[in-house]
């Protein structure tokens, strides 16, 4: 009987030594600061916490997805769209085995501002003040997404998250759709070259 309630204070002991620890992840600090900081407006302040939520520490991989999204929209809020590419790449490049994260950024390619202006050779997304020459990536941003929905899919299918994974597949079939409705459902009979992203196009679509 001793020895069962010592083997009973050993489990419990580690337990809670274990969810002790839990509760103090950096990953789970930085983000009840970028939360607060998200929810008052401060997109600043946010912005920089989910930066190294996505690029500097281990994070949660079931996480890191939101922590993108939310990195996203501040940019929006703060009108620094043009920084978007490159950050989301960055975080592509870090978490390129996790397929919910593949999904959020496929997403967001999806979801995204498909405009912008040529300077100096390089694409700035959104506004730019100074002239430059006016462009769509809505092609390229179509593209770009169906990449990553495609790189999501091994991954995907191991997930025991069944009714999550069939959203999944569901959610890339709106992206084969996208910009192919009623009017350009001719568009559906060409295959879609994944291989390389087309270029930016003058003007608009």
């Amino acid at each position: 009987m001793k020895l069962k309630a010592f083997i009973i204070f050993i489990l419990t002991f580690f337990l809670l030594d274990a969810a002790g620890w839990a509760a103090d992840a950096p990953h789970l600090q930085i983000r009840k600061k970028a939360h607060k900081a998200y929810a008052d407006g401060n997109w600043k302040d946010a912005l920089v916490q989910y930066q190294i939520l996505c690029l500097k520490i281990e994070n949660d991989p079931g996480m890191v997805g939101n922590d993108f999204t939310r990195a996203w929209q501040c940019l929006r809020q703060l009108n620094r769209i043009n920084e978007l590419d490159a950050f989301r790449e960055s975080v592509i490049r870090r978490h390129a085995d996790n397929w919910r994260l593949l999904r959020d950024a496929a997403r967001s390619y999806g979801q995204n501002d498909h405009w912008g202006y040529m300077v100096a050779g390089e694409f700035h997304r959104g506004h730019h003040r100074g002239g430059g020459q006016y462009v769509n990536a809505i092609a390229r941003d179509r593209v770009r997404a169906l990449q990553l929905m495609r790189q999501s899919m091994g991954p995907a299918e191991e997930d025991p998250a069944k009714s999550e994974v069939a959203q999944f597949y569901l959610e890339f079939a709106g992206y084969i759709q996208q910009h192919r409705g009623t009017g350009q459902a001719w568009r559906l009979q060409y295959l879609t070259d994944l291989t390389r992203l087309p270029d930016v196009e003058l003007g608009y679509a």
